[in-house]
């Protein structure tokens, strides 16, 4: 559905106590999307893979599409297509305004 888009995740909130906000952007690219266990796989392209949060909830702004959803990172790995993450939607599709 989103293959081959690009993906700005941004932090949104943090479930740990103690832990800082990530003001970052992490741009991605999407490679799968699972709309069964509403999964997005993702390949990162610009920030580090280690300072996406575990314990966190992003924002996630799909382009050129136009539409966010909000969720977390469930699992982050290293393979040879590079930085990987598999991101859960937790809060549906929604169209960005642009006014």
């Amino acid at each position: 559905m989103y293959e081959g888009s690009t993906a700005v995740l941004r932090m949104l909130h943090v479930y740990l106590e103690g832990e800082l906000m990530d003001e970052r952007e992490y741009v991605c690219r999407i490679t799968a999307y699972d709309p069964d266990r509403e999964y997005m796989y993702m390949t990162v392209e610009e920030g580090e893979l280690t300072d996406l949060s575990l314990d966190a909830e992003y924002d996630c702004s799909i382009r050129p599409e136009e539409v966010s959803c909000q969720g977390s990172v469930k699992e982050r790995y290293f393979d040879r297509e590079g930085s990987r993450l598999v991101f859960s939607v937790e809060n549906g599709f929604y169209k960005n305004n642009i006014n």
